[in-house]
């Protein structure tokens, strides 16, 4: 090679990647650390688990994967200098040794008997990519006999993103989670749930529900798991069900529920619902959020998907005459394929002062394809339900083609009514479309 070539220009170097996962250099590494043991040259600290198990390690290998060690070793402590340290009680040997196995393989073994115990560790001594490597294997294997558990580890071991996976999960999967509930033995349940834990879940605007009944059967089968006492804990609890969203029929099975005959104040409750729904209270509760419901009552019709706005008052001011907003694709029972609303808040060109509402089939059509069904729109008025916004389509009216792929109303609401802030059709800044069936 010629002596005037320079290899190494200030302005040529680029970084490269040296390691990326298992290598043969870490599984080198991870060989030593198993066969020469009891050899103090390579080795220049042993770690003494709680069971009183050795397990040789370097320093600076330690302190470059955790802060717990790399404060031990840098600090002016008892154990700095020392070439035994005695880690803490509540750190035992199978899953230390899983943790250094991690540390000098960078990888890791585990199963639904060995997370935990290496999640606890990783987090006492703040080996925060094992921690990591946890969290990423439980996300994996989350499922709805065990989101629960997952969701208190999440906790406990403040595993932000985990806590945030589970919920969305739980958000999607409740009726099935509060189904399966207590069907696994050994399983952590909702009864494990501390009642803050439980609240926080059933006040969730975004649970998506096929009705307000999965969230008293939730408080129903935690109550059952909790001491006997505690005189006004049901009735607060059952002031996290929207009742005012059931139907006549799951109110009327609520009040035969022996749980709500035996309080008295629970029986009223449900009873004023009822007489709230059928319009004849004298008083009303508050009018809370409908959460992200596959299908609500209203007026005696059944909305077979509600589309949640959010955000109302930033949408309807940044958005101008013929800007549409779409909702997500849904499907319809009995009924062919995926669909969308196609929504214009401040109305297609020619709507002065009116919001446009169509609703549209989602999919390709296949040649010469047709699709028909009666159906109606609705803009819901959920604080007076007589005021809802209703277009009807029969199906003799109108065929889905790819020549007429949706159909709606231009004039479908005004949109000074619908702003007003006495109407009724905003609630926590948020308004609702809804789309029905007709019988013909």
């Amino acid at each position: 090679m010629s002596d005037d070539i320079d290899l190494t220009s200030a302005d040529d170097l680029i970084p490269f990647p040296v390691l990326d996962g298992p290598s043969d250099v870490s599984r080198r590494k991870f060989e030593l650390w198993q066969n020469t043991s009891g050899n103090s040259l390579l080795w220049d600290i042993t770690l003494v688990a709680a069971d009183g198990r050795r397990f040789p390690a370097s320093r600076l290998e330690l302190a470059s994967w955790s802060e717990y060690f790399c404060k031990i070793f840098q600090g002016d402590y008892a154990e700095t200098n020392q070439t035994v340290l005695s880690l803490p009680e509540d750190v035992g040997g199978d899953a230390l040794e899983l943790l250094l196995h991690g540390i000098y393989l960078q990888e890791i073994l585990f199963n639904k008997d060995n997370v935990e115990d290496v999640l606890r560790i990783s987090d006492r001594l703040q080996v925060i990519p094992v921690k990591d490597a946890c969290a990423i294997w439980l996300e994996k294997e989350m499922d709805a006999f065990n989101v629960l558990e997952i969701l208190l580890l999440a906790d406990k071991y403040t595993c932000t993103q985990l806590d945030s996976l589970a919920r969305d999960f739980l958000r999607h999967h409740f009726e099935k989670v509060v189904q399966f509930d207590g069907q696994l033995p050994n399983r952590v349940g909702l009864t494990s749930l501390s009642q803050t834990a439980l609240v926080q879940i059933l006040t969730d605007d975004n649970l998506e529900l096929s009705s307000e009944m999965p969230v008293f059967r939730a408080i129903k089968q935690w109550k059952a798991g909790q001491p006997a006492g505690s005189p006004g804990l049901l009735f607060n609890l059952l002031m996290m069900v929207r009742l005012e969203h059931l139907q006549g029929d799951a109110l009327h099975q609520l009040l035969q529920d022996e749980l709500i005959r035996a309080d008295v104040q629970c029986s009223q409750l449900v009873a004023h619902a009822a007489l709230q729904i059928a319009g004849t209270a004298t008083d009303h509760f508050p009018c809370r959020p409908v959460r992200s419901f596959a299908q609500v009552q209203i007026q005696n019709t059944l909305m077979v998907r509600v589309w949640k706005v959010c955000n109302w008052t930033e949408v309807h001011d940044r958005m101008k005459e013929g800007e549409r907003i779409y909702s997500d694709k849904f499907p319809i029972a009995n009924v062919t394929g995926t669909w969308k609303f196609d929504f214009f808040p401040k109305g297609t060109a020619g709507a002065d002062g009116w919001m446009s509402l169509y609703f549209k089939y989602a999919d390709q059509f296949s040649d010469n394809q047709q699709i028909g069904f009666g159906f109606k729109l609705h803009v819901i008025n959920f604080q007076f339900p007589s005021q809802t916004l209703t277009k009807v389509y029969e199906k003799s009216q109108c065929t889905f083609s790819a020549e007429s792929p949706g159909w709606g109303h231009q004039k479908m609401a005004l949109i000074a009514a619908v702003n007003d802030p006495q109407g009724g059709f905003i609630i926590d800044d948020t308004i609702y479309i809804g789309i029905s069936k007709t019988e013909s």
